[in-house]
């Protein structure tokens, strides 16, 4: 069974500690894929695309809280690079 511990702190490190807990997560979800046969490749690449639909949520769920005016100047950032 996952099992998540609580973040140790607020500090830069914060993101690597969520790394670690994650990466214990991700290989046992990958261990019960394979074990049900699916390749290791295919295991890797759904887990990759599954967070990046995960981060690409969160990100216009974040974006859709803005208020009209900042989302306007907001995109216009976006597409000049910024």
């Amino acid at each position: 069974m996952i099992r998540f511990f609580f973040p140790r702190s607020q500090t830069p490190d914060i993101a690597l500690e969520c790394e670690d807990a994650i990466d214990a997560a991700l290989r046992e979800i990958d261990d019960h894929v394979v074990t049900a046969g699916w390749p290791p490749e295919a295991a890797f690449e759904a887990m990759s695309a599954a967070a990046d639909n995960q981060a690409i949520a969160y990100l216009k769920a974040c974006y859709d809280t803005l208020p009209r005016s900042a989302r306007k100047s907001s995109s216009a950032r976006m597409r000049e690079g910024n």
